[in-house]
Parts: C-alpha cells; structure tokens; sequence
C-alpha cells in the first residue's frame, strides 16, 4: 500500500504490481475473499486507493522471477526511510544523517 500511496503522490496515473503473492492478487482481483477480519480494513483501503488511478493492473510472479525487483524495491524503501544499506554480515542501521527532503 505504501507504494500506491507514493505512485498517487507523484501523480503516477497507471500502475502495475507485481507480486509474489497469489493470494493478494486473487484478493485484489476479487477471485478471493478477504476472511481475516484484521486484513479487511487493509483490503478496503487498498482497494480504494487503486481507484485512484486511471488504470490498475496487479500481476502474480514467481518468487524465483521476482527476487530482483524485490531487492530494489526494499533498497528504495530503505532510502526513503533512511536506514544505511547494511554490509555483508551486518545489519541495516538507521541514517543519523539529516535527511535532504
């Protein structure tokens, strides 16, 4: 959702997901039923946001084809968020710099 809300932001008018997640992409496309009470305000949410847009496409990917653009979206988020890209054998920290924006 966090991505939808930036694509909005940015006055992005088409977007396409990709997901790892065959059960978030039948939910999203109405195949499936949200059961967990808990998902559902989240559903609702997610559902609304992507009327937003002028078009909406959200796409099922095996996990094996979607490691890359998985990396780069969690880099880009971390970037977002601050936190310095951890080296081989260490964990990711938060950025004490001042961030720019």
């Amino acid at each position: 959702m966090r991505r939808s809300t930036i694509a909005q932001s940015r006055k992005i008018r088409a977007l396409r997901i990709e997901s790892d997640s065959e059960l978030l992409v039948k939910q999203m496309r109405g195949q499936y039923k949200v059961k967990s009470a808990d998902l559902q305000p989240l559903f609702e949410r997610a559902k609304k946001m992507t009327q937003g847009f002028e078009s909406f496409r959200i796409d099922h990917v095996y996990r094996e084809q979607n490691r890359e653009a998985d990396a780069l979206a969690n880099e880009a988020l971390d970037a977002a968020e601050g936190v310095v890209p951890a080296r081989p054998g260490q964990r990711k920290a938060k950025s004490t710099a001042p961030n720019p924006s």
